[in-house]
């Protein structure tokens, strides 16, 4: 019921104060006791600008009341002032957002219902491409935390990750795979069981074309991991192999062929006992038998490996080619160019002589010279054993001066010994003046000289010609 107060009103005339008390008319007005104007409320109403949040999510809560309330709270949140407004505030483990106005010891309050994405690991996805593998398998995650809001996320073997994703690593040895969520201290893991297979050796089979061959000769390999997964197969020599195959290599100057299986921290080698023919020229290859091809061999000579052309026809060792046009530094005791010798076209090639001392060594005591010539003039002539000196002048009686139509030393031709006293013909020379020549190997005029043995009045590059000029071309042989 509303409290009535009684006011009293006097109401005075223009008469003077001291008739008041005769003159007075008193009226009573009733008046609530509160004011003019009392404290209701008719009606409440509440918004939030989102209905679903994760646990530790702000929302903004507005509010409207219809009247004059003495009092306005937002559950979660408090009192707040006026009529209407907004605040923004983290409601906590709630179901419903609340506004309640009271007046006059009588209250209204208004709901919506808000819903609360806890930290469920049904709301987190993850998936793998293969739940069993080998221990160094990659595997593919993917993974979807993005319904929650959280303080972060971790996967296994990689660590802090965003909320959303997909990576491929390899795991190793693990029993599964997790990814762990973190919300305000409070850390849940959802896990995907694995089966991981450990490496093992398995039954290593390993074999070769040869056990015994040239030195730089190639040598084919086989091998087969079978029964077993290995962390890595390597050859020696070759490195790093898949777990079965076939390679042609060359080992070189070794005692066995390894072949290495590694399982984790288990290994087991496998090893071929082989052997290298040894030879320091064409020739001891050639009385080796085998009926091998010309071509490329290498051969040990002075303690060092040479390779050159081999003709195997009867066991030639090529150790000097002449290119006609190319003689810079060619008057030289000392190799010059050697490695044009290793190549399948030097017979013909480039210009290139081995050292005197590795030319006498691949030749022997008592192996003989094959000097032919090529291009413009076209001869082949045989010079008997002797100390080659490519720089050392030739005189008279010498038989480095005395050249062979046949390596039975048919058809012998000398140099002619007052020419010889000039010092200007080394090597080898057959040099019997007026530009009669077949062979001379080097000379003072720093180059070589060819010819083809007849008398003529001049150089011609068809007769007679030295190795400054185009296609007077020829090449030493030694066996």
């Amino acid at each position: 019921m509303r409290k009535i107060k009684k006011v009293h009103l006097v109401i005075m005339g223009a008469i003077g104060l001291t008739s008041l008390a005769c003159l007075a008319d008193q009226f009573v007005l009733n008046i609530p006791e509160e004011g003019v104007m009392g404290y209701s409320v008719e009606g409440v109403s509440i918004s939030i600008n989102k209905a679903i949040i994760s646990l530790g999510d702000a929302i903004t809560a507005t509010w409207s009341v219809i009247g004059r309330p003495e009092k306005v709270s937002i559950s979660g949140y408090g009192d707040v002032s006026g009529s209407s407004g907004s605040v923004t505030f983290t409601p906590g483990n709630v179901q419903t957002i609340s506004v309640t106005a009271t007046a006059n010891g009588v209250s209204m309050t208004k709901s919506t219902p808000i819903t609360l994405l806890a930290m469920d690991l049904n709301n987190v996805t993850m998936t793998l491409d293969k739940t069993s593998f080998y221990q160094d398998d990659s595997v593919t995650i993917t993974w979807d935390a993005s319904a929650l809001s959280l303080d972060s996320v971790v996967l296994t073997g990689v660590g802090t990750v965003s909320s959303k994703g997909s990576i491929t690593i390899k795991p190793g040895m693990v029993s599964d795979i997790s990814l762990q969520i973190t919300k305000d201290g409070i850390t849940k893991t959802k896990s995907i069981p694995v089966s991981v297979q450990a490496f093992s050796i398995g039954n290593i089979s390993f074999s070769s074309d040869k056990t015994s061959y040239l030195w730089n000769d190639n040598v084919t390999v086989t091998w087969a991991i079978t029964g077993g997964h290995p962390s890595s197969v390597s050859i020696a020599g070759i490195g790093v192999v898949s777990s079965s195959g076939t390679q042609t290599f060359k080992p070189g100057k070794v005692s066995s062929i390894d072949l290495t299986v590694q399982a984790g921290a288990q290994s087991q080698t496998k090893s071929i006992a082989v052997s290298q023919l040894d030879y320091s020229s064409c020739l001891n290859i050639y009385n080796s038998g085998g009926n091998l091809p010309s071509g490329i061999y290498s051969l040990n000579v002075n303690s060092k490996l040479i390779s050159t052309y081999c003709d195997m026809t009867a066991g030639w060792t090529l150790v000097m080619r002449g290119k006609g046009g190319n003689t810079a530094g060619w008057i030289t005791t000392a190799a010059l160019n050697a490695s044009f010798a290793g190549i399948a076209a030097s017979p013909t090639g480039n210009t290139f002589k081995f050292a005197d001392a590795d030319i006498n060594a691949i030749r022997g005591s008592s192996g003989m010279y094959r000097l032919i010539s090529d291009g413009n003039i076209s001869r082949t002539r045989y010079f008997p054993p002797s100390v080659y000196a490519h720089t050392r002048p030739k005189y008279g009686g010498d038989v480095a001066t005395v050249s062979y139509a046949t390596t039975a030393y048919a058809g012998g031709r000398s140099a002619n010994s007052s020419l010889l006293s000039s010092g200007k013909y080394y090597g080898l020379t057959d040099d019997q003046g007026c530009y009669s020549a077949y062979f001379t190997t080097a000379s003072g005029w720093n180059n070589w000289m060819i010819g083809d043995g007849l008398c003529h009045s001049g150089a011609s590059p068809t007769t007679f010609c030295g190795g400054d000029a185009a296609g007077c071309n020829m090449a030493m042989w030694v066996k």
